[in-house]
């Protein structure tokens, strides 16, 4: 469909490059290193962070080392955490959701502090509700996981 379509050669080349993106997230038991490659290198090859390279990167974090997706969306956060824009407020905070998710999963809290500071200084409203509803569901699920590592090291102990 995509290479039958009217887009120019590059649109049809980035949306062949999100449909193997969304399959590789599909099939993390078959990982397709290239294609996982190809598709970091593209995202910074996009020359300025609009919508396209914003979805693409927000769908790839899986395919970054949690360091790397820290660096990334702090750099992210700090240049663009002052718009206005409902859309890039909500954007940002799809970034450090994502960030406490992979923390949460990889058991490494040390630097989530900046993205709760960054969400705590946004005031909230009806449109960004939500978004600080599922981080705040994040972070009750790392307390969750904390006081049953700490129960098991309670028991352990006893």
């Amino acid at each position: 469909m995509i290479t039958e379509s009217e887009l120019s050669e590059k649109d049809k080349e980035i949306q062949n490059l999100i449909a193997d993106g969304l399959l590789e997230l599909l099939n993390p038991d078959k990982s397709d290193q290239k294609i996982r490659e190809e598709i970091k290198k593209k995202i910074f090859e996009i020359p300025k962070f609009n919508s396209t390279k914003f979805m693409l990167y927000c769908n790839s974090m899986r395919f970054y080392s949690l360091a790397d997706n820290e660096a990334i969306v702090r750099k992210i956060i700090e240049k663009y955490q002052v718009r206005e824009s409902m859309l890039v407020k909500k954007s940002l905070f799809s970034l450090a959701i994502n960030v406490l998710v992979l923390s949460i999963e990889e058991n490494k809290f040390e630097n989530i502090d900046f993205y709760i500071d960054f969400a705590n200084k946004v005031p909230t409203n009806p449109d960004l509700f939500f978004y600080k509803s599922a981080m705040t569901f994040s972070l009750i699920s790392f307390n969750i996981k904390r006081i049953k590592i700490s129960l098991r090291c309670n028991i352990a102990i006893l």
